[in-house]
């Protein structure tokens, strides 16, 4: 990526810019490490109109963009939850279409039922490649859910024990529980992000 920026204070006096150059990260193929990942949706109530509309969007563009090598599965959740498929799935053309159509029919309806949802999404988790695969969980949500956020913080803690699960939380719309999804995403390796 490149791009500039520049500034001229004045006519008369000499101007500034800035120039951006970003090399494309090139990593050989073979290095690839395939992973287990785990896409929790809100579909409560309170992501209703635009917030659903960019939250399917935002799954369906991480779908998209799972190597035929890793595994996956989706959780939406609102007062209770469902998950895609009885275990994880492996990424390929078939599978990823078949979970954009499911996802396709999300509506925004309910409570905001986040501590089952994730213990769900950490339960997926496979036993025989718990150290060998990196495990990641993708949180798509809003944040405002029916518990505290202090009590679905522990529960994750408790519930993933040694087993290293990391969290990258997706904050959508204006009214995000950003403390709580701070919190849940640098306490377990991963990283907040917001979509207004």
């Amino acid at each position: 990526g490149l791009s500039a920026i520049a500034y001229k204070p004045h006519e008369t006096q000499a101007g500034y810019f800035v120039l951006t150059l970003t090399p494309k990260q090139l990593w050989p193929q073979q290095e690839y490490q395939p992973q287990d990942v785990v896409f929790v949706i809100d579909t409560s109530g309170s992501m209703a109109g635009e917030k659903i509309d960019q939250a399917r969007a935002a799954l369906k563009f991480c779908i998209d963009k799972l190597d035929e090598r890793d595994r996956f599965s989706i959780v939406r959740f609102s007062t209770g939850f469902d998950v895609f498929g009885e275990a994880m799935a492996e990424a390929g053309k078939d599978k990823k279409a078949e979970a954009r159509g499911w996802v396709e029919k999300f509506t925004a309806a309910g409570g905001t039922n986040i501590n089952d949802a994730l213990k769900a999404a950490l339960d997926l988790r496979p036993k025989a490649d718990a150290d060998s695969r990196p495990f990641v969980i993708v949180f798509i949500t809003d944040g405002q859910g029916n518990q505290p956020a202090e009590d679905t913080i522990k529960m994750v803690l408790n519930h993933t024990g040694s087993k290293n699960a990391r969290i990258f939380s997706f904050g959508v719309g204006h009214d995000v529980n950003t403390v709580f999804l701070d919190q849940l995403a640098t306490q377990h390796t991963g990283k907040p992000t917001y979509v207004q």
